[in-house]
């Protein structure tokens, strides 16, 4: 149980210092976020595994570098998806070229395009409900999709798939 309270402990801590940093600095996830985060994590951890253990010293350093590695990811992925999904603005509607789409589940969906400015971005739509007409003509290689350019919760930019241009 001690070590199942370490973990809840380091991940709600993280949460809250995550969004804490997205309300009050925001934008776009940063190295200092990240070092934020792995240093709380690395305290917690070192706090709770503090008593002298017959491991080895090096054991206990991986597994606390390795729990804060992945608190990082998590904290990383969460930032992303509360900017998206929280509120958002569109600032900008356009038409792109598909290179790559495919859907995770029956309500998701991810489309790789080309930007307006030549750059290869990712977007992402999760409620989008699929229908069996809207699957077949789903954008693979080369479709034209329409994409909304938008701002997050954090004020960091994003964009969202709203489907197959006409």
């Amino acid at each position: 149980m001690k070590k199942a309270l370490k973990y809840i402990i380091i991940l709600a801590v993280s949460a809250v210092l995550t969004l804490l940093y997205g309300y009050t600095v925001g934008g776009e996830y940063t190295v200092w976020l990240a070092f934020a985060v792995f240093t709380v994590s690395t305290i917690i951890s070192a706090f709770f595994d503090r008593k002298p253990s017959n491991e080895r010293l090096l054991w206990r350093i991986v597994e606390i570098v390795a729990t804060a590695g992945i608190v990082i990811m998590l904290s990383f992925h969460f930032y992303g998806e509360f900017n998206a999904i929280a509120s958002s603005t569109v600032i900008e509607r356009f038409e792109a070229k598909a290179l790559y789409g495919d859907t995770r589940r029956v309500d998701t969906c991810r489309v790789w395009f080309i930007t307006p400015e030549g750059n290869e971005e990712l977007a992402v739509n999760y409620d989008f409900g699929f229908t069996d007409e809207e699957l077949e003509v789903f954008p693979y290689h080369g479709g034209r999709v329409i994409i909304e350019e938008c701002e997050g919760t954090f004020g960091a930019k994003f964009y969202r798939y709203v489907g197959p241009a006409e």
